[in-house]
C-alpha cells in the first residue's frame, strides 16, 4: 500500500509539473505573440510615417515646379527669357509647420554651376553656328589676316594665336582652372591631368580602361555621360579632399539631346548612330564669382565678383550684355566672342529642388532633378532620397 501510495504521488507530481510546462510555453507563446504583433504595429506605423514624409517632401516639390512654370507664365513672345537669383524660385521655401512636423525646401539652378558632362564636346566652331565652310586655314597669312571686323557668320581665316584664344574657352581649359580656383596647391600640369582624367572617363573611345582595370579592386569607368556627380570620386586622380572642395561649382546634367531620346540609350541613337552631346550654357545671372572666373580665365576674384553684381536684379538680359560687360580686351576679341558663344546663357532649364521634411522623429531629404522644357511644362528627370 505504501508503495502504491508513493507512485500515485509521483504520479501527481509529474501531472503538475507537465501542467507547468504548458502554461509556460502557452505563456510564452503568448508573449512572441504579443511581441511580433506590437513589431509589426510599429513597423506599419514607420511605414505610414515614412510613406507622410515622402508625400511631404512631393508637395515641395509641386511647389518648386509651380514656381519655375510661373517665372513663364507671363513671358511675352519673342522675349528671351531670364533666370536670376532675385527670381522668386530663387528664394528657399522657408521651413514650415505641418501637423505633427514640418516641411521646407529650395531650388537651386545647376546651369549656375560647370556642368562635368560638357567635357565630351561638339567642336566650339558648330556650336557657335559657324560650319566647316565658315571656317578656313589661311593660304598666305600675309594674303589672308585674322579678320577681326568679321561680321557673325562670316569666314574667319584662323592662324595658330586665333586656335590658343579659342582653346583658351574649351571645356578642358575651364575644368582646368576651375580645379585650380578650388585648390590652389595644385599645380596647373595636375589639374589638367585630372581634368583629362574626367573627360576620358566619359568619351566612350578614350582607351583608358587599363588604368581602371589595375586598380584594387579592379572596376571600369563609365564611357557615358555621369548621372551622378558622385561619381566624380572614382576618376583617377580624384582626391576625397579635391572633391570635397570641388562639389559646390560642379553638377552632371542629361546632354541635351540624349535628354530627348531618352538618358539610357546611351550614346548612340536608335539606329546605332553616334550623337554628340550639345553642350548645356552656364547661366551667368546664377553663376558664383568663382564659376565666372574660371570661364573667363585671367581676372581675379573681385573682378568675378564686380561681374556677378554688375547688372543688379535685372540680370543680363542677353549674352552680348554680359560680353560688354566683361570688356574682352584681346587682339582676338571676336574669336573669344565665338569660343565664349556656346558656353554662356542668361536662363536656366535644369534645376535641382532639396525637398526636407519631419514627422514623429523622422525625417527625409529629397533630391529631385527638374527639366523645363520649351512647350511649357516642367518634368521630373530623376529623383534621389537622401543623396545625390
Amino acid at each position: 500500500m505504501q508503495a502504491l501510495k508513493a507512485i500515485k504521488k509521483s504520479e501527481r507530481g509529474s501531472a503538475l509539473l507537465t501542467a507547468l510546462l504548458v502554461m509556460t510555453l502557452a505563456a510564452s507563446a503568448a508573449m512572441a505573440m504579443i511581441v511580433r504583433q506590437n513589431f509589426d504595429i510599429r513597423r506599419t506605423e514607420q511605414m505610414l510615417t515614412t510613406d507622410r514624409i515622402y508625400q511631404h517632401t512631393l508637395g515641395v516639390e509641386t511647389w518648386a515646379v509651380l514656381e519655375l512654370l510661373a517665372a513663364r507664365a507671363n513671358l511675352e513672345e519673342g522675349v528671351e527669357p531670364i533666370d536670376t537669383l532675385y527670381d522668386d524660385w530663387a528664394q528657399p521655401l522657408e521651413t514650415t509647420a505641418v501637423e505633427e512636423g514640418y516641411l521646407g525646401g529650395e531650388i537651386i539652378d545647376l546651369q549656375g554651376l560647370f556642368n562635368l558632362n560638357n567635357l565630351v564636346e561638339i567642336e566650339s566652331w558648330q556650336q557657335a553656328g559657324f560650319g566647316e565652310e565658315d571656317i578656313t586655314e589661311p593660304v598666305d597669312e600675309e594674303e589672308q589676316p585674322v579678320d577681326e571686323g568679321a561680321e557673325a557668320g562670316e569666314p574667319l581665316f584662323v592662324d595658330d594665336d586665333a586656335l590658343e584664344a579659342l582653346d583658351r574657352f574649351s571645356q578642358l581649359a575651364i575644368f582646368t582652372r576651375l580645379l585650380m580656383l578650388v585648390e590652389p596647391n595644385l599645380y596647373e600640369e595636375d589639374a589638367f591631368e585630372i581634368a583629362v582624367a574626367v573627360r576620358n572617363w566619359l568619351d566612350p573611345e578614350s582607351g583608358i580602361d587599363y588604368i581602371y582595370e589595375n586598380a584594387f579592386p579592379p572596376y571600369l569607368p563609365g564611357h557615358r555621360p555621369m548621372a551622378s556627380v558622385t561619381e566624380l570620386r572614382m576618376v583617377a586622380g580624384m582626391t576625397p579632399e579635391l572633391f570635397d572642395a570641388l562639389i559646390n561649382y560642379v553638377t552632371v546634367l542629361p546632354p541635351s539631346l540624349l535628354a530627348e531620346l531618352g538618358f539610357e540609350q546611351g550614346l548612340e541613337g536608335e539606329e546605332g548612330e553616334q550623337i554628340s552631346s550639345a553642350v548645356t550654357p552656364i547661366n551667368v545671372n546664377t553663376a558664383p564669382p568663382l564659376v565666372l572666373q574660371a570661364l573667363l580665365g585671367g581676372i581675379s576674384e573681385e573682378e568675378a565678383q564686380d561681374i556677378s553684381l554688375a547688372p543688379g536684379e535685372a540680370g543680363f538680359q542677353s549674352r552680348e550684355e554680359f560680353l560688354e560687360a566683361i570688356n574682352i580686351e584681346d587682339e582676338h576679341k571676336r574669336l573669344i566672342e565665338i569660343g565664349l558663344a556656346d558656353k554662356i546663357g542668361v536662363n536656366s532649364n535644369h534645376f535641382l529642388v532639396r525637398s526636407e521634411a519631419g514627422l514623429d522623429r523622422q525625417s527625409l531629404v529629397l533630391f529631385s532633378l527638374l527639366q523645363r522644357v520649351d512647350d511649357g511644362y516642367v518634368r521630373v528627370v530623376w529623383r534621389s532620397r537622401g543623396t545625390l
